[in-house]
């Protein structure tokens, strides 16, 4: 029984990184970083994705003014009345689509992080590691029988 470990490479946990945030930081042996690292995009994504929806909500909401704004403006106090909640609703669409850009900022730079800090900061393992813990089977044959071993060297 031959078995063969391949040795971890930056580029392994930069690949992990890219599709798991945090991936790359459990495969290279740094797993409480990594689990931190894949809690804090999970939250960050749970926000933005939070934010998109008011976002959506908030450009409803302005559409509806300005429907009833263009319909329902034709005395003067209704005019105002009107072009006081298009301007109420066009300010919140801003400020909810200004949270949802910085959001979708910090998601994009925790992700990013997480990328760099998988290749840059990899680890060096020592080969010899590799070559020790690699496991032998061992079969002795004589008159008793056959006794085959299995040992594992850490």
């Amino acid at each position: 029984l031959k078995l063969s470990l391949s040795p971890k490479t930056r580029f392994k946990a930069g690949l992990r990184s890219a599709v798991i945030p945090g991936w790359g930081q459990y495969y290279s042996e740094r797993k409480k970083f990594g689990i931190m690292l894949n809690l804090l995009q999970v939250g960050a994504s749970y926000v933005f994705f939070d934010k998109a929806r008011t976002y959506s909500d908030a450009v409803d909401k302005y559409d509806a003014a300005r429907e009833s704004f263009k319909e329902n403006s034709r005395t003067y106090e209704s005019y105002q009345r009107n072009w006081k909640m298009l301007q109420q609703t066009h300010r919140e669409a801003d400020d909810a689509f200004t949270n949802l850009e910085t959001w979708m900022y910090i998601s994009a730079g925790i992700w990013f992080y997480n990328f760099l800090d998988a290749i840059i900061f990899f680890p060096d393992f020592d080969e010899a590691l590799f070559k020790r813990s690699v496991p032998t089977l061992s079969i002795n044959a004589n008159h008793q029988g056959v006794k085959a071993s299995l040992h594992f060297a850490f």
